[in-house]
């Protein structure tokens, strides 16, 4: 490990080495992802099989890569893929999980550790993905869980609608827990009747609320960590990530017109000379604007699954493009997003500003970083994204502080979105570190 762990992240390493099966509840921002390398490390975790939703299989890499540099990792984003035999770390997707040639490689092998984030996606014990990791009915012959010594479950959101979508984790990872008057382990039936209130309806059953909270509470406290932001201390007032994801397809041109910067960057130079280089290209707006569509649709990806699942309230996404604007406003038009450029009369932007922070239906604010980026409140949002960066570390400083000021009561989150796989990495990380910078230096 190269880096340091908050406290609250050493303290759940400490907890997830001592348990061969464990969840992960952690709030979404309080970095799960770098907690379960960290504890795969402490454990001496050979060989590792991340499981994870495609838009953050590229992200999962980079961290790795941060996080414990010395690892071999292959990134399984398609089939069919011969897995690798040398590969320290295999991170392959939720969907890929349910592919015959890939699903018979990893039961094939023994994994010391696996990780499956999201794991709010594995609810349904009829899905297919659930019985490849699970299994179905007791038998978990040939699954991903009977191929692991280690199995860490990450979610910040474990049940996003009741308490019946814990049963596929306790049924397939702790099975001993809820067991039933007959010292069989409960059916999912049996679960959600035990722990929900229900009513039958036309459509099938439709759960009301919760029943035998304490007990559940009781059954969970062993296996499960949940911590919250407001809780952990440790944590900055404001603190600023990269994230890397990664379009079904990059724009060939991405590679073409980074060539003769990534020779550079290759031959030794620094990060600030490769992106001073870019700069003074003259294909620099080109590909620029090429990079802000390409993670249009990523981002789209990315705050719809969190705001789906309540992982986040609110977020103000940050982009340079109109365009790019445009498109992740339009790809979030289910959450009633505000946007914000050049063109917005002062009044609308105003009228915008105040029906973001009162309305708890509108949930997403698109802004472009310059228009949107001085002289409004934002604080009803805790999470930024700048889907694409301002080339002017100071205004993305800016922009980051409509949320981080005066009326906010929670801790920031920032994170600068890059291209996985591209010079764009490169470019954001020195754009991040500037912009953190001058936060560390004028408040």
């Amino acid at each position: 490990m190269t880096s340091t762990l908050y406290p609250h992240q050493s303290a759940a390493v400490s907890w997830l080495i001592n348990r061969p099966r464990a969840l992960l509840f952690d709030e979404q921002g309080l970095g799960k992802t770098i907690t379960a390398i960290a504890a795969a490390d402490a454990v001496g975790a050979k060989k590792v099989l991340v499981v994870c939703p495609t838009v953050v299989l590229w992200n999962w890499r980079r961290e790795f890569e941060t996080w414990s540099p010395t690892r071999r990792i292959q990134v399984i984003d398609s089939g069919p893929t011969t897995f690798d035999d040398s590969a320290d770390v295999v991170i392959v997707t939720h969907g890929l999980l349910i592919r015959p040639y890939i699903h018979a490689q990893i039961v094939a092998r023994w994994w010391d550790q696996t990780i499956l984030d999201e794991g709010h996606m594995f609810r349904n014990p009829d899905a297919k993905r659930v019985r490849a990791f699970y299994g179905r009915h007791g038998r978990h012959d040939e699954t991903v869980v009977s191929a692991s010594g280690s199995v860490v479950i990450l979610t910040g959101t474990p049940m996003p609608n009741n308490a019946s979508e814990l049963w596929t984790h306790l049924h397939g990872l702790f099975p001993d827990s809820i067991k039933g008057k007959d010292s069989k382990p409960m059916s999912f039936a049996a679960f959600r009747s035990h722990y929900c209130l229900s009513r039958p309806t036309p459509y099938g059953l439709k759960i009301t609320g919760n029943r035998n909270i304490h007990e559940l509470r009781l059954m969970l406290t062993p296996v499960a960590l949940r911590r919250l932001k407001k809780d952990v201390l440790d944590l900055p007032a404001i603190r600023f990530e990269t994230i890397t994801l990664r379009p079904k397809q990059v724009p060939w041109e991405i590679a073409e017109l980074a060539t003769e910067v990534g020779a550079l960057l290759d031959d030794g130079a620094t990060a600030d000379e490769g992106f001073a280089a870019l700069r003074a290209s003259t294909e620099f707006a080109r590909f620029r604007r090429l990079c802000g569509m390409a993670k249009t649709d990523p981002v789209i990806d990315l705050l719809r699954a969190e705001l789906a699942f309540g992982a986040l309230t609110k977020v103000v996404v940050f982009a340079h493009h109109v365009a790019v604007v445009d498109g992740i406003a339009h790809g979030l038009a289910e959450y009633n997003p505000v946007v914000i450029t050049g063109a917005t009369p002062p009044a609308t932007r105003a009228t915008l500003v105040d029906e973001f922070q009162n309305d708890p239906d509108i949930r997403v604010a698109v802004l472009n970083i310059v228009a949107g980026g001085t002289g409004i409140t934002l604080t009803a949002a805790a999470d930024v994204v700048f889907a694409e960066m301002s080339f002017v570390p100071g205004e993305n400083a800016q922009a980051a502080d409509r949320c981080h000021r005066i009326g906010q009561t929670e801790r920031v989150r920032v994170r600068c979105v890059a291209l996985a796989g591209t010079i764009d990495e490169n470019i954001v990380e020195v754009l991040r570190t500037k912009t953190k910078m001058i936060r560390e230096v004028i408040g």
